[in-house]
């Protein structure tokens, strides 16, 4: 695993090949603060398949599930459904069960796939949605590390 600092659009930009963005959402259909913000600023289209994919699901179906959203012809941002409500409502929303079936849920696409993809995120889950990050860490070394 390495860290960049700077803005993760510009690296992702400069990278060869496919990637994925892999980040946390909650299952309340509100989407507007942290990370989504300068990620949706970028591609709309990820708030609007969110809404849409909200709107025909229920709050306990979505918790565990990813969203897949093409955003470009080598780029795509994955919606992980592992955040029950939002912190105003819930002071720890992040689930690690859900957000260990999301992440387990990539790591067989990508292995199905066969292909080399760069996996680039933020700090998923150790902002808004209350997470530790050094476990975190652990379940992407466990789930994702030398796929």
């Amino acid at each position: 695993m390495k860290y960049h600092k700077g803005d993760l659009f510009k690296f992702v930009d400069k990278l060869k090949g496919k990637v994925v963005i892999p980040h946390i959402v909650n299952n309340v259909n509100v989407m507007g603060a942290g990370f989504v913000v300068p990620l949706c600023k970028k591609w709309p289209k990820v708030k609007e398949e969110y809404h849409k994919y909200c709107e025909r699901n229920s709050q306990t179906i979505l918790l565990g599930n990813c969203q897949y959203i093409e955003v470009s012809d080598n780029i795509t941002v994955i919606n992980m459904f592992a955040q029950e409500g939002i912190k105003r409502q819930n002071s720890k929303p992040i689930k690690y069960k859900e957000l260990a079936e999301c992440m387990d849920d990539i790591a067989g696409e990508i292995r199905y796939n066969g292909e080399t993809v760069n996996i680039v995120a933020p700090k998923f889950g150790s902002g808004l949605a209350g997470g530790n990050w050094a476990f975190i860490e652990e379940l992407i070394n466990e789930l994702w590390f030398d796929m």
